[in-house]
């Protein structure tokens, strides 16, 4: 297991945000006229809803599909899975929710471990924990941008900008292994 920051781009179309499991054994729940039934219990009154949510990635180096597991996403979102569904009424596993949504652009801190894919010779990215480390930053309006387009057409920073280098170290995890990349990024100031 490794951590990582990353930010959330997309969620993936077409694979569920949730999923039901039973209170008693954790198997998978279906529900039917009677109620809720896995395959050892019957008529239960409610299943337990956990995230598991397939989304797009990505850090400074590149982008990658990550699996974010329900203690992750009640960190993120700030609500169990159950009071989304329940509550709010967002029962489509295949329609994301509003507040799942919020999360995309946001920076996360991610625990990250390596699961062995049912396809031969892939692996699954899991995020079984995760943390904010971004505040979502509302403004007014659309922020000014911090480049310019010269007559020759080349792009240079604004006249009211400076910017310094900085040079830093991160895990990667796009590669099967560990590894650290130097990078260097520019730091605006006004």
């Amino acid at each position: 297991m490794f951590t990582c920051e990353a930010t959330i781009v997309s969620f993936i179309k077409g694979k569920p945000w949730y999923y039901t499991t039973c209170t008693e054994c954790r198997r998978k729940m279906y529900k039917t006229n009677e109620g809720w039934l896995c395959g050892s219990h019957e008529n239960l009154p409610e299943p337990k809803f956990m995230y598991c949510a397939s989304t797009t990635i990505v850090d400074h180096t590149d982008s990658t599909t990550a699996t974010l597991f329900d203690e992750a996403l009640t960190s993120i979102v700030g609500q169990p899975c159950r009071d989304i569904v329940i509550q709010e009424g967002y029962t489509d596993h295949y329609q994301v929710p509003k507040p799942l949504l919020e999360a995309v652009g946001r920076l996360i801190s991610m625990h990250v471990r390596y699961l062995k894919s049912p396809m031969p010779g892939s692996s699954i990215l899991a995020v079984n924990r995760a943390s904010i480390t971004q505040p979502l930053v509302v403004t007014q309006g659309t922020p000014p941008s911090l480049t310019q387009t010269t007559p020759n057409g080349q792009k240079e920073l604004r006249s009211n900008q400076s910017a310094t280098s900085t040079t830093t170290r991160k895990l990667s995890f796009t590669e099967p292994g560990l590894f650290l990349t130097t990078y260097t990024t520019i730091v605006l100031q006004h």
